[in-house]
């Protein structure tokens, strides 16, 4: 069963190769070429008698293989699996230049060479090249002289040849190696038409002629892995002295790209000159890239040189998008962009880049997205310094700015409407438009262009034109703040404040300090209140009414969630008045009017705040917005608090849905946060804890410490609930970090109830009561529903500690501040613990009346806590105790 035992030799040489990365042993390369002597066809061929005039030759013209080969298995098996397993007969390598397509196919075609007895062809196409590239006939005749054709003989026409060297093919097994080629058109011919034999291509093109029409297997060669660069480097260079260095070979590879020609290059240079450190060479590199990276007198040894080869290939149109495309400040770019730049219509700027992504001078990384490796950045961007004059770059790189400006702007009115709007710049009118149709395009196109405006305005910042910097910076820093970018946001409107500044627009410094104020409260309220109270004064000076409102009203709601109610509460009517004055929309509106319900909360007026988040959420006029649908959160919210939860699960579901439809994170996740406290009130805990591990996901993608304080919170009390004492733990514990980090009051002081809480459970009456201080001392500045709850953990803390008379003035405070403030829960966990404490203290009377009302609350809302009441009520009747709790309507 010889053709079976070739078979498993092959697949044996090629697991070895792959895990091994090594070759079969001699003796059983020796069985391999006992088998192969022995097969059939071999043995006649080797019985027959040549004719007469045969003068067949088994050429042998490979060239020799690097010394120094690393990495590279998976292309390798790859190579592999298309010849042996699937027996494909051309497999075309392409990859930009100097990736190491010929030293890959060398690689393998050695290796597999003792499968081709009858000889092994090499042919250098020139396809990207000095020279001209090889016509097809040029290649044949060189071909067949190869296969031992009588030179005279050979003949001239194309269809001839072709003819004459499929025949000379035809019955034995020859491997080609056709390296450098230049098109299909080029290739095709040489094709070997016998199934015996395989044909190796190299291009720079992907020459996709080849797969669809003749079979071709593609493997697409890109720049080495971190792990296979070092390798090659310590081959090159020697383990000893990278180790040295270990610290600066990552920034060698990444000067090089990962580009092993680049490598083998650079690994030459190091290697003579062994005194001449890593990171000198870095540093040249990075100042010089393409002529550090090139050897005296050696073509082949010249990064640029190999770069220009296919340059000088591209027509006209594609030529000078490519050196333009240099000028792109941004990692990469999309049609639309590359039209902008270019100034040609999209259709046109989309058929160049694929020529450029067929010669592989670019790649697409990213669904309709493009970008270069750095040296061909590099090599691109030097194009269009020595082809394109100063003016015409300069135009290209205005009309890319405002190009992220429309999509800046597109995108800010989705999120953002309500935000003060600079005078907009002169902007072409021939630019590509960008049409964003909702917030989830709004949002996937501002992340996916994050990293280009960055770029933009940092470039804008120091090679102007100025105003660019504030133009780009303006809304966008804000709609990506709460997609985890908040560190690059600040970066990015700091430096508009600058430029602006610089440039002596005070207009533009304003606006741009307003929303840098904005950025700043996501990771620190005290400094976004000393930005934004700077920020009124220049607004002021300006006399510019609508920033004015703007700033005022952010202001009120970090003075908020500092403590300072009064200050917020002076802010808020200001800025109400202002908007109303400037006949603000009802959307811009409403903004405020939530604010000042929310405020109308924190001083225990829940009925008001009720009533006002309703009107915020009226004013949305006919369609919701971020601001209406969060009003109707709070509004919620409020109803909750006041005992009103007949359609609170709904209503929560639905603003969730409108969030996400929205896509606004930061109030889905609000709507999270609240439908876990309730659903844990209510006794689902398995939901609650849906709710809250959801709330948290979505905190950490906003990453804002206060919201992410606030999800751990409700995590932790749901854990709580479940008595899972550790993971509850952990959650307050790092709520408390996050929220201490900020000065945030109010998720400080959930924290330090929830660690009073989970302390309590595990009896540590000390540390329980240490915690509900500390909280009760904060609650002061979070409104009367935070400082009442305090005092009925105190109360229920005194109470087991068996200091019946604190707890009995712990909770007649706290009863009379939630009578006052109308929390229905709140009102009834005071009876209850004011009742349990009158009870251990000999009042059974006054204690049965306000057990009794407890009970009946907790049973109108739904809460478990009825239940538990019940039962104790039941174990002292049982008991003989002097008070029965009665059932609610009895």
């Amino acid at each position: 069963r010889r053709a079976r035992a070739l078979t498993t030799y092959r697949q044996l040489r090629r697991r070895l190769a792959e895990s091994l990365r090594t070759e079969p042993g001699v003796q059983l390369r020796k069985l391999y070429e006992q088998i192969q002597a022995e097969m059939p066809e071999d043995r006649e061929r080797a019985a027959k008698p040549r004719p007469a005039g045969d003068t067949v030759q088994y050429p042998r013209e490979l060239p020799p293989q690097s010394r120094i080969f690393v990495g590279r298995a998976a292309e390798l098996a790859e190579m592999e699996r298309a010849c042996a397993d699937n027996g494909a007969a051309v497999v075309v390598a392409t990859g930009t230049a100097g990736v190491g397509k010929t030293t890959v196919a060398l690689r393998y075609a050695h290796a597999i060479a003792d499968r081709y007895p009858d000889g092994q062809l090499y042919i250098d196409l020139r396809g990207h090249a000095t020279a001209p590239a090889l016509e097809p006939i040029e290649a044949l005749t060189h071909l067949l002289r190869g296969l031992g054709a009588d030179p005279g003989n050979i003949p001239t026409a194309m269809d001839a040849a072709a003819a004459a060297y499929r025949s000379m093919l035809a019955g034995r097994k020859v491997l080609v190696l056709l390296d450098n080629a230049a098109s299909a058109r080029q290739v095709r011919p040489l094709l070997p038409a016998s199934p015996g034999c395989l044909a190796l291509v190299t291009s720079r093109d992907r020459l996709l002629g080849l797969i669809a029409k003749d079979g071709a297997h593609p493997l697409r060669l890109r720049t080495l892995p971190g792990h296979e660069a070092r390798e090659l480097l310590d081959s090159l260079l020697g383990r000893e002295r990278t180790s040295a260095e270990a610290a600066h070979v990552g920034a060698l590879i990444d000067a090089c790209a990962g580009l092993p020609l680049a490598l083998r290059i650079a690994a030459a240079q190091l290697a003579d000159q062994p005194q001449r450190t890593l990171a000198e060479y870095v540093a040249d590199l990075r100042a010089a890239p393409l002529t550090t990276l090139e050897i005296a007198d050696d073509d082949q040894s010249a990064v640029a040189a190999a770069f220009d080869l296919s340059y000088q290939r591209l027509d006209d149109g594609p030529r000078r998008l490519f050196r333009l495309l240099g000028l792109v400040p941004g990692p990469d770019f999309t049609f639309d962009a590359a039209a902008a730049l270019s100034g040609e219509p999209p259709s046109e700027a989309r058929g160049h880049i694929r020529r450029l992504e067929a010669a592989h001078l670019i790649e697409e990384h990213v669904s309709g997205r493009y970008r270069f490796h750095d040296l061909l950045r590099d090599f691109a961007a030097s194009c269009a310094e020595n082809e394109e004059p100063l003016r015409a770059r300069a135009d290209a790189v205005d009309r890319l700015m405002a190009w992220y400006y429309q999509g800046k702007e597109a995108a800010s009115r989705r999120f953002r409407p309500e935000s003060p709007k600079l005078e907009a710049p002169d902007v072409p009118a021939s630019l590509p438009e960008i049409v964003l149709r909702n917030a989830f395009e709004a949002a996937a196109w501002s992340q996916a262009e994050h990293s280009n405006i960055v770029a933009a305005v940092a470039h804008a910042a120091v090679s102007g034109p100025p105003h660019w910097t504030w133009q780009l910076a303006l809304g966008h820093c804000i709609a990506v703040a709460d997609s985890g970018y908040i560190s690059d946001s600040i970066a990015m409107i700091r430096s508009a404040v600058r430029s602006a500044r610089a440039a002596g627009d005070q207009i533009a410094v304003a606006h741009a300090s307003a929303q840098l104020a904005t950025v700043l409260a996501r990771l620190d309220t005290q400094q976004a209140v000393e930005t934004l109270t700077d920020t009124v004064r220049q607004a002021e000076d300006n006399d510019d009414q609508v920033l004015l409102g703007y700033c005022l009203n952010n202001l009120g709601v970090y003075l908020q969630n500092l403590g300072d109610l009064d200050a917020a509460d002076t802010c808020l009517v200001r800025a109400l008045a202002i908007k109303r004055e400037c006949a603000a929309s009802g959307a811009v509106e409403a903004i405020t009017v939530n604010n000042l319900a929310r405020l109308a909360c924190m001083r225990g007026q829940l009925r008001r705040g009720a009533e006002m988040f309703e009107k915020a959420v009226e004013l949305r006029g006919d369609a919701w917005g971020a601001t209406s649908v969060n009003a109707l959160v709070n509004c919620e919210l409020t109803r909750i608090l006041l005992g009103e939860i007949s359609e609170s699960l709904a209503v929560l579901e639905q603003a969730e849905l409108l969030s996400v439809e929205l896509g606004d994170q930061s109030t889905r996740f609000h709507a999270l946060v609240v439908r876990a406290d309730l659903l844990r009130e209510l006794g689902r805990l398995d939901e609650a804890r849906c709710e809250a591990l959801a709330a948290k996901e979505c905190a950490e993608g906003l990453g804002q410490p206060r919201r992410r304080a606030r999800a751990r919170v409700a995590l932790g009390m749901a854990y709580l609930d479940a008595q899972e004492w550790g993971p509850a733990q952990s959650e307050f514990g790092e709520a408390l970090t996050l929220a201490e980090r900020v000065g945030e009051r109010e998720p400080e002081t959930d924290a330090l109830l929830g660690l009073a809480e989970y302390e309590m459970a595990l009896g540590d009456m000390e540390k329980a009561r240490s915690y509900a201080l500390r909280a009760h001392e904060r609650a002061q500045a979070c409104g009367r529903v935070k400082e009442g709850n305090t005092l009925v953990l105190l109360a229920r803390i005194e109470m087991a500690d068996r200091r019946l008379d604190q707890a009995i003035q712990h909770g007649s405070q706290a009863l009379a501040i939630h009578r006052a403030t109308e929390y229905y829960l709140g009102q009834a966990r005071a009876l209850r613990v004011l009742g349990e404490a009158q009870y251990e203290a000999g009042d059974p009377e006054s204690s049965g009346e306000n057990l009794r009302s407890a009970e009946r609350m907790f049973a109108a809302f739904g809460s478990t806590e009825a239940g538990e009441l019940s039962a104790l009520a039941g174990r002292r009747r049982d008991e003989g105790r002097h008070y029965v709790v009665q059932r609610p309507g009895t």
